[in-house]
């Protein structure tokens, strides 16, 4: 056996596909002293489940864990009554189907004409700046207006918490 042909019976063996005759194979191989030294961890595996395998249970171990389980009360089987499941299935198939006749026999929407944002852009760095500039002192009004009249709210539940203390 090469070495592609060990790597992919290696790779089937620990995916769990392999047949019973391959894994033969693997243990037959692994068995032998001497294998290259890049096997060598595989062959610690392979001898160790060898080993595992030869363990027995004294019998009286083994009766007792047969009778455990024979002692349990065994579990029903639930089973699932389809029936009722059926409606509701058949429920949300109709409106599914609903909804796609619904969708597909709306008016299609009207369309808008597009807008042409290039004749907003500015020209030079000059006029993008003095934009700029606009917007930020805009946005800084704003604040300071929200600022103020949050203070100004501040002050109003201040007033009103004194009457509560």
């Amino acid at each position: 056996m090469n070495d592609k042909q060990l790597n992919e019976l290696l790779d089937r063996y620990f995916m769990g596909e392999t047949s019973l005759a391959e894994e033969v194979q693997l243990h037959a191989f692994f068995r032998k002293e001497a294998i290259p030294a890049k096997w060598q961890p595989h062959q610690a595996v392979f001898r160790g489940l060898e080993q595992e395998s030869e363990i027995q249970l004294p019998i009286s171990v083994e009766m007792e864990i047969m009778a455990q389980i024979e002692s349990e009360p065994s579990v029903g089987i639930r089973r699932i009554h389809w029936r009722p499941l059926l409606r509701y299935a058949a429920a949300v198939a109709l409106l599914v189907m609903a909804l796609a006749w619904w969708t597909t026999t709306l008016p299609p929407e009207e369309t808008t004409a597009g807008i042409d944002w290039s004749q907003y852009e500015p020209d030079t760095p000059e006029e993008a700046a003095i934009i700029y500039q606009e917007a930020l002192l805009k946005l800084s009004t704003a604040l300071n207006d929200g600022a103020s009249s949050a203070a100004k709210n501040v002050k109003r539940v201040k007033t009103v918490g004194q009457f509560f203390e």
